[in-house]
């Protein structure tokens, strides 16, 4: 064996004797099994937290009775509507008036009603909401709503249960009785080589994939999108594009062989998606606003 090999060896065993003495009740035989509430305490701050899910979803099978303080723990270790398939089953049909009043259970619930329709999550958080903890939940969701205005996907969910429970709120009142704004009919006219930009925002993937985006104050809807890492014709350019309202979100569109194309769309509330649309792109992909870049982001980049 040499003396590389060596080091890298005994490294592992050094690594995973250091794993073992941080969490000795959780790992047994190389694998991570949560035998109380405090290990998964332990796991959570010895390994990434998404390690330990599986193994507490194992342990709850078992502790059926300790189902309302695994989703208190779960709430605190992973992503809150996470907690929701704990708390769910632990609810029943005679839930206690402490348990439906629970922090920890309205933040799940509003977490999950957060997120898209059709997710487990939100099901769980609307089943949740129209069932027995309702009258215990609504202030808190009536809060989130008012505060929205009625937009996004927690009033998405959450209004048609106030609506059937026949006392709904005036924020989803107006929001489904607003009428849909006028939509542009063409793309602005702007001279992207004496524009003067707003904010400036980048968002990447991983892969390499780069688009900077800044509106235009001047033109209403106006905005400046340059694609850098793209695969086809956009590649290296800066495009205007038009802001107009899409489903669930908005969308940012140029014009590509006379007609409308939607490159930038953006879904979602609390929690907003970004996914681009290219030509010559075999699928779409989701960017990440990155804070970094866009703090270095300046005008020039868009003038190129």
């Amino acid at each position: 064996m040499t003396f590389s090999k060596l080091i890298t060896r005994r490294a592992c065993v050094l690594s995973f004797a250091s794993l073992a003495f941080l969490a000795p009740p959780v790992l047994a035989q190389n694998k991570i099994v949560i035998k109380s509430l405090a290990d998964l305490d332990t796991c959570a701050s010895s390994f990434d937290s998404s390690v330990c899910l599986e193994p507490l979803q194992a342990y709850a099978k078992t502790h059926p009775k300790e189902l309302f303080e695994i989703g208190k723990k779960a709430r605190v270790h992973f992503k809150e509507s996470v907690a929701l398939q704990f708390f769910e089953p632990a609810l029943g049909k005679k839930p206690s008036a402490s348990q439906c009043g629970d922090e920890d259970l309205g933040s799940a619930v509003i977490s999950g009603l957060a997120t898209p329709p059709g997710e487990a999550p939100q099901l769980a958080a609307v089943r949740i909401f129209s069932g027995v903890c309702h009258a215990a939940l609504r202030p808190k969701i009536e809060i989130e709503i008012v505060e929205s205005q009625g937009e996004g996907y927690i009033s998405r969910h959450a209004c048609p249960v106030l609506a059937a429970k026949g006392a709904p709120v005036a924020a989803c009142e107006s929001r489904a009785a607003a009428k849909p704004p006028a939509q542009p009919s063409g793309l602005p006219q702007v001279d992207l080589g004496t524009a003067k930009f707003g904010s400036i925002k980048v968002y990447v993937r991983p892969q390499g994939e780069r688009i900077t985006v800044a509106n235009i104050p001047a033109v209403p809807g106006a905005y400046a999108i340059r694609f850098d890492g793209i695969r086809g014709d956009f590649n290296g350019k800066t495009l205007v594009h038009q802001e107009s309202p899409g489903s669930e979100g908005f969308e940012y569109w140029t014009m590509l062989d006379g007609k409308r194309w939607a490159t930038l769309t953006v879904r979602g509330g609390e929690y907003k998606h970004y996914r681009i649309y290219v030509p010559a792109s075999l699928d779409t992909f989701q960017v990440h606003y990155s804070e970094q870049d866009s703090k270095l982001a300046t005008e020039a980049i868009l003038r190129k």
